[in-house]
C-alpha cells in the first residue's frame, strides 16, 4: 500500500533502530540489551503482523521465554547458529523453527 507516509521499499539494515532497546525491566533487560532491533513492520506501517530485523551478538537471547496464545511467530535466520528452547527440549540450528501457538519462542 502506498500512502505517502511509508516507503514502498527499504534496505533493512538501514532502517532506524528501535528507539528503546527493550521494554523489559531489570533484571531481565540486561539479558537482551545488546540486541539490535529494527522494527521493519513499523517502518512500512504494518498493522496486522510485525517484521523485525534483529541482530544478536554471540551467546545472546532474542527474547525472554514466552508463548503466544493468539498468533504465531516466524523466525528466519540469515546467519549464525540459533537454538530454540522449548518444553520438548532444545532444537539446534540447521532445522526449520515453527513457533506455533503451543511452543515458546
Amino acid at each position: 500500500m502506498v500512502d505517502g507516509k511509508h516507503p514502498i521499499a527499504a534496505i533493512a539494515a538501514d532502517a532506524p533502530k528501535r528507539p528503546r532497546p527493550t521494554s523489559y525491566p531489570e533484571p531481565f533487560a540486561s539479558r537482551v540489551i545488546r540486541n539490535e532491533k529494527r522494527p521493519l513492520g513499523d517502518l512500512f506501517g504494518f498493522t496486522h503482523f510485525g517484521v523485525n530485523l534483529t541482530r544478536l551478538p554471540p551467546d545472546s537471547i532474542s527474547a525472554l521465554r514466552h508463548a503466544h496464545l493468539k498468533h504465531d511467530e516466524f523466525v528466519y535466520v540469515l546467519e549464525g547458529h540459533p537454538m530454540l528452547v522449548t518444553d520438548e527440549g532444545d532444537t539446534p540450528h540447521g532445522v526449520h523453527l515453527n513457533c506455533a501457538q503451543d511452543v515458546y519462542c
